[in-house]
């Protein structure tokens, strides 16, 4: 098996082939759990069927992506974040803004915040 591994892994076409039958297997395992269901089973051996489903169920979650339970999420946008804020020493004081901002009240107003003595600046 290592000899075919290697050859998928150094050929892309041959990878692609193995792929494609791997998936044609797994559709073939999907008809045999369609045959176990249209039979008549006891009871007792219903266990032992739905075992046996729940395998093949599991197997084809495994080579066939469709049928897989986990969701794959891919992002295809830009995966770039841009942070922006102004300067606030060049915002003039908008009382309506800042009424906004805190609330209706006009004795509340956001604080200018001076550069020299904020902390967080270097």
């Amino acid at each position: 098996m290592s000899t075919v591994y290697r050859e998928m892994r150094d050929d892309e076409e041959f990878n692609d082939q193995i792929t494609k039958a791997r998936i044609n297997g797994a559709h073939t395992w999907g008809d045999k759990a369609i045959e176990i269901l249209e039979q008549n089973y006891s009871p007792q051996e219903m266990s032992i069927v739905r075992e046996k489903l729940i395998h093949i169920r599991w197997l084809m979650s495994k080579l066939i992506p469709n049928y897989n339970d986990k969701l794959v999420s891919e992002h295809k946008g830009e995966s770039r974040i841009v942070f922006s804020w102004e300067d606030p020493s060049l915002i003039t004081n908008d009382t309506n803004l800042t009424r906004t901002l805190r609330s209706s009240d006009d004795k509340q107003q956001l604080q200018p915040i001076n550069p020299d003595n904020n902390p967080d600046t270097p």
